[in-house]
């Protein structure tokens, strides 16, 4: 069973004025609600360039042209989507050393760039083992996210929101007042009269399941996501 993480942070702080940020002349209580969630990613984005230097271009291009093409075919033989594939098209220009302050030309330099996304730690290890072997191929990065981030955050959304909704109610009814209303309602701090305090609770990540063939063998970790709620509440008697 999936573990997840779900922390709600509150903090109150009231005041009359505030510069930084407008605030009402009325009384008010100002809430700040966190929500966030830390979930395994099920997309990784791989970036990565195909470059080589030569003195002659025709060398150089053609180079860089197989390498890509062999880049494809493993692509190909993967089952990747081509709309899940983006590849640059030919660059090039020259390249420049310095020594003793000085630019020294050391060719002409051909490169491509490739990105691909995958929508499973094996299937990026598989790529990443049948990668040709090279100075000419540079791997720049890999990003992961979850496809299911904007509906994530919707459902923080609304828990943040419905914590600033009862904090704010518990505060003025301390105070035997009771929210009146509200005056403003923002993703960021309107000013530093919110205050935060919390405690963060953990879980183990989970181990990625494996082909036993794969030479290369990832580790999944998590992804932080969050929503910030900050409300300003008008309350009275």
């Amino acid at each position: 069973m999936k573990k997840i993480l779900i922390v709600m942070v509150l903090a109150l702080f009231a005041t009359t004025a505030l510069a930084g940020g407008p605030l009402p002349d009325a009384p008010h209580v100002a809430v700040h609600g966190h929500s966030e969630r830390l979930v395994v990613p099920d997309k990784f984005v791989v970036e990565l360039t195909v470059t080589k230097t030569s003195a002659s271009v025709p060398e150089a291009k053609s180079t860089v042209e197989q390498i890509v093409d062999r880049i494809m075919s493993v692509l190909a033989a993967a089952h990747v989507e081509a709309k899940d594939v983006q590849a640059t098209n030919l660059s090039i220009g020259p390249d420049y050393d310095y020594e003793s302050g000085k630019s020294v030309f050391k060719g002409n330099e051909a490169s491509r760039d490739i990105k691909v996304s995958f929508f499973s730690l094996k299937s990026l290890g598989d790529f990443l083992a049948a990668l040709p072997t090279g100075p000419e191929v540079r791997v720049k990065g890999v990003s992961s996210s979850s496809t299911q981030a904007e509906s994530i955050k919707a459902d923080l959304r609304r828990l943040a929101i419905a914590a600033t909704k009862t904090k704010a109610v518990e505060m003025a009814a301390a105070y035997d007042l009771k929210v009146k209303g509200v005056f403003s309602i923002s993703d960021t701090p309107p000013s530093s009269c919110f205050m935060d305090s919390g405690v963060v609770y953990d879980a183990p990540a989970a181990a990625a399941d494996f082909d036993p063939s794969s030479r290369i063998k990832l580790s999944e970790g998590r992804i932080l996501i969050s929503e910030d709620v900050y409300t300003v509440f008008l309350i009275g008697s």
